[in-house]
């Protein structure tokens, strides 16, 4: 709102309802000052002589010209209010006055106030900060402190000279595509923007080097704009590539060996076999006990072969998914026959309760080595004459597996370290040692293979002795 008056001979002789709150007056106690009073009341000793010069001057009609100048006002109450006051001459009641109109713009000054100091801050923030920061509004580089400078090799006063877009230029071209599209579904809203990745990016000298990008939508004059920060992360990414070289080496070198070492354990587990099956009769007891032992020895070995090769190949990036729509419940029921035996063996029972049809896209041989990997694990580690349950729940984006048994359960330590790398669980000397052992691979190779079906496998138990349920789901639309 607006506050009007009009001021003739020093004597206010016109003000509007709005002018009156501004000053917390009454029009009665207005019309009682004496010719000239006003500018003691209203207007502070700083800035009384140059108020009353431009009202002296629109009052005698000297000047058209308006003024337009920020004034501090006094309330009745001492407060001081800041106005934007703008004043010029006029022909009242036939004589000239002075026609004054007044804007408050205290609580504007107080939040501009605010403003700045927090400018002041973010700046002092900024320059102190050992990350790289910059805001970039309309692609145009609107602030940026010397970290980025340095970072870059620029100057500030060069990088905010850019033109539009010129930011662009310090992305390595290999990924200039991926920035700049990163950039485009921020400005849209895509929720699916990705706001923290590793950019490779080129110096003003042209040396490359990598940096990690973070950016965040902030309110920035105004106007939404990109506060952008960086580190440089070269040395970082130098040790990954070599650890990925190393990791692709050992994985290339386990491959080689596991492959020369399967032919000797054929050799092996032939003879042991033929020998057990031409010369059985001829052997004593502790003979054959040591053909058997031979024979168990070269099972677990081929056990270790194929979790090796399997685990290398996984994780070389080239095992790859031969997906075909196929009954998942079919599978379950093929693994279950092929280890009834082994369940006979422990005198385990096993209840299926399964929906009938569970048609979906997935990797047959793949699947079927979790499955033979969770049922095998719960027949050997569940007390002898035990109860495992495995069954079926759909839901419209996923079908899960669950495998339960009765048996001896996990600690939460425990379960924290099922699905790593070599997180074998130690049962020796307990009585579940039945068969040919791991290293502790099965599950973490079942963990790779769910992943790369694009959903998770995990497990549940109350605690020793209390029981575990292992779950494994597949999206149904895949």
């Amino acid at each position: 709102m607006v506050g009007i008056s009009i001021i003739q001979d020093d004597v206010i002789k016109y003000i509007n309802q709005r002018f009156l709150d501004n000053i917390d007056y009454t029009l009665e106690e207005i019309q009682n000052w004496k010719p000239g009073e006003l500018f003691e009341r209203l207007v502070p000793p700083e800035q009384r002589e140059e108020a009353r010069d431009i009202s002296h001057k629109n009052q005698s009609g000297r000047t058209k010209a308006t003024t337009n100048m920020e004034l501090k006002l006094i309330r009745k109450n001492g407060e001081i209010r800041l106005i934007h006051f703008y004043a010029r001459s006029i022909i009242y009641q036939g004589r000239p006055a002075g026609m004054n109109v007044s804007i408050d713009i205290t609580e504007r000054k107080k939040i501009e106030q605010k403003l700045k100091e927090s400018e002041e801050k973010f700046r002092t923030i900024t320059e102190e900060s050992f990350l790289a920061i910059s805001i970039i509004q309309d692609d145009v580089v609107k602030y940026t402190n010397q970290k980025m400078a340095d970072l870059m090799g620029y100057s500030i006063e060069e990088i905010l000279n850019w033109k539009p877009g010129r930011f662009l230029k310090v992305v390595a071209p290999d990924f200039v595509e991926i920035v700049r599209d990163q950039v485009k579904k921020k400005q849209l809203g895509d929720p699916e923007v990705i706001v923290h990745y590793p950019i490779h990016a080129v110096k003003k000298s042209g040396e490359l080097f990598w940096i990690d990008n973070i950016s965040k939508t902030i309110m920035f004059e105004g106007r939404p704009a990109d506060l952008v920060t960086e580190i440089d992360i070269t040395e970082r990414m130098t040790i990954q590539q070599e650890l990925n070289k190393l990791s692709k080496l050992k994985s290339e070198l386990l491959t080689r060996a596991s492959h020369e070492l399967k032919t000797p354990a054929m050799h092996i587990k032939g003879y042991a076999e033929l020998l057990l099956l031409k010369h059985k009769n001829n052997l004593g007891s502790d003979e054959l006990q040591i053909v058997n032992h031979i024979k168990e020895g070269v099972l677990r070995l081929e056990t270790l072969i194929y979790d090796i090769l399997h685990k290398a190949e996984l994780d070389s990036g080239h095992g790859e998914l031969n997906k075909v729509k196929d009954n998942l419940a079919s599978l379950i029921d093929l693994s279950v026959r092929e280890l009834k035996s082994f369940a006979t063996l422990r005198g385990h029972s096993i209840i299926l309760v399964l929906n009938d049809s569970m048609i979906i896209n997935f990797d047959k041989d793949q699947i079927r080595h979790v499955i033979n990997n969770l049922i095998t694990n719960v027949i050997k580690y569940t007390p002898l004459n035990g109860i495992i349950r495995i069954n079926s729940t759909i839901t419209d984006d996923f079908i899960t597996i669950a495998v339960q048994d009765n048996g001896i359960g996990f600690t939460k330590e425990q379960i924290s370290r099922l699905f790593t790398r070599f997180g074998k669980i130690e049962r020796y000397g307990q009585g579940y040692d039945i068969i040919p052992d791991g290293i502790g691979l099965g599950l973490h190779i079942a963990k790779k293979i769910i992943d790369l079906h694009g959903s998770r496998i995990w497990v549940e138990s109350g605690g020793r002795n209390k029981g575990s349920t292992f779950y494994f789901s597949l999206p149904r639309n895949n």
